[in-house]
């Protein structure tokens, strides 16, 4: 399932995503804005969907992805938050 929402006026996108395949999508994105972040790995998408493998069902997995449309400095579209 896919699904994108506009956050009226703030330049924001939100998108869903369900599964494992939508997370291995969006794991290469994902992963460079935890580096970015500094983040510890278990906020990384390999950290997520091993868990997923382990304890839950793939289906129940649900990812939103929000993008800053408005933010050109850094290029259009990229993530802002996953």
């Amino acid at each position: 399932m896919r699904g994108a929402a506009a956050a009226p006026g703030s330049g924001l996108v939100v998108e869903e995503r369900r599964g494992l395949a939508a997370l291995e999508e969006l794991a290469p994105e994902w992963a460079a804005l935890c580096a970015a972040a500094a983040l510890p790995p278990l906020f990384g998408p390999a950290w997520i969907a091993a868990h997923v493998r382990a304890y839950e069902r793939e289906q129940q997995l649900r990812i939103l992805a929000v993008r800053d449309r408005s933010r050109r400095d850094t290029g259009a579209g990229r993530a802002g938050a996953l």
